[in-house]
């Protein structure tokens, strides 16, 4: 989905496109946690996305009441940027006016 930012905050944008932020995944299935924080997904569209202290926070909570956090953080450069026939398709989509 294509947009435009009239007056865009630059501090927003710049927090919104950081790439320091983080995906969780479980490396025993390669499924990501959703972003609701509960459950997994294929997707990194519906994929939590956050910084490294937030994702920290999210293990002390689940710690804490007991669960197995078995999410390890990936810089979301290796998750999020398609490579290969992906790439490919992705520009396309992109061209033809899609989401990719």
């Amino acid at each position: 989905m294509l947009f435009d930012i009239a007056k865009p905050n630059p501090r927003a944008l710049e927090k919104m496109h950081a790439l320091d932020k983080v995906r969780l995944r479980d490396p025993d299935t390669g499924r990501l946690l959703h972003m609701s924080g509960h459950g997994t997904t294929d997707s990194a569209r519906y994929a939590w996305l956050g910084f490294l202290h937030q994702a920290e926070t999210l293990k002390e909570h689940a710690e804490t009441r007991g669960e197995v956090w078995p999410f390890q953080p990936v810089p979301r450069a290796l998750i999020d940027r398609p490579t290969g026939p992906q790439a490919i398709k992705a520009a396309k989509d992109l061209v033809n006016g899609l989401d990719p």
